[in-house]
């Protein structure tokens, strides 16, 4: 992304939005730092849910399999808020 625009990630998508130099970085910085926070929490609660040995063995596959996407999706989330986030610290 070029310097004028900030990272952003959107259902695993990395783009940039223009800011045109009028992005406040304290505010961004706050921002993706709970962007960061929500995601770790997502993975947790998706690590968490996903070692519950009854529910690996007790839920319907599907619903199972769908846990793991959401997870992986959570898993790629937290790296591009993780990049987003040093990329406006430097």
């Amino acid at each position: 992304a070029p310097a004028t625009a900030a990272p952003a990630t959107f259902e695993g998508h990395s783009f940039g939005i223009q800011t045109s130099g009028g992005l406040d970085p304290a505010a961004e910085r706050a921002r993706l730092e709970k962007a960061v926070d929500q995601a770790k929490r997502s993975v947790d609660g998706f690590e968490n849910r996903l070692a519950n040995r009854n529910y690996v063995d007790n839920a319907p596959e599907a619903v199972v399999a769908e846990t793991r996407k959401r997870y992986e999706e959570a898993k790629r989330d937290l790296t591009a808020a993780e990049a987003a986030l040093a990329a406006v610290q430097n």
